[in-house]
């Protein structure tokens, strides 16, 4: 089976960034590993303009860079096998002020020791955090082990430096017959 990497459709110039103003304590990498979040603020929003002259995509290309969906693609990956947890956001239009509440976070809850690093394109630095030096990983080109992927429709890497989300050539088939406007693209992945 193929897998991919989930990303936005960076051809498509016509896709609506929308910008948080207010992130309520969350921040990118709170969706980086897969942790559920316990406690959530239900005023979580995200601005856009429609005046800009770009509509709204089921997958919503954001500043934050988590993966949010429309209510139309958490229904369809609710039949797949995924382990989602949904926080729901608003997407408000500036333009008008109207607010749509059919959007969510999807925090990937499934992670996956995968990454076949000794094969996969990477540098590696080190940082301090928190008084403590840290080997961060950046990979450009990833290779994961198949074995390890089998059956899964969409998963994160362990360990929580790797920010994409992966996944099967049966999720994006389903995705690209939903006859929705996904805002979605799918980049392969080498599988060993």
């Amino acid at each position: 089976m193929k897998f991919f990497k989930l990303m936005s459709d960076y051809n498509n110039p016509n896709i609506p960034v929308a910008i948080i103003k207010e992130c309520y304590g969350f921040e990118q990498y709170h969706f980086n590993t897969a942790k559920k979040v316990e406690e959530w603020n239900t005023d979580f929003s995200f601005f856009y303009n429609s005046n800009d002259g770009k509509p709204l995509t089921d997958y919503l290309r954001n500043d934050l860079g988590c993966l949010v969906v429309s209510s139309r693609i958490k229904s369809l990956w609710d039949i797949l096998s995924t382990t989602i947890q949904y926080l729901p956001v608003k997407v408000i239009n500036e333009a008008t002020g109207s607010i749509n509440r059919e959007y969510y976070i999807a925090n990937v809850l499934l992670e996956i020791d995968a990454l076949c690093l000794d094969q996969s394109k990477y540098y590696s630095t080190e940082i301090e955090r928190n008084g403590k030096k840290e080997t961060i990983v950046v990979v450009s080109k990833y290779v994961l082990f198949g074995t390890r992927v089998a059956n899964n429709d969409i998963f994160k890497l362990t360990k929580g430096q790797q920010i994409p989300v992966f996944v099967s050539e049966k999720f994006v088939k389903e995705m690209k017959s939903a006859n929705m406007d996904i805002g979605m693209d799918f980049l392969e992945v080498r599988i060993v």
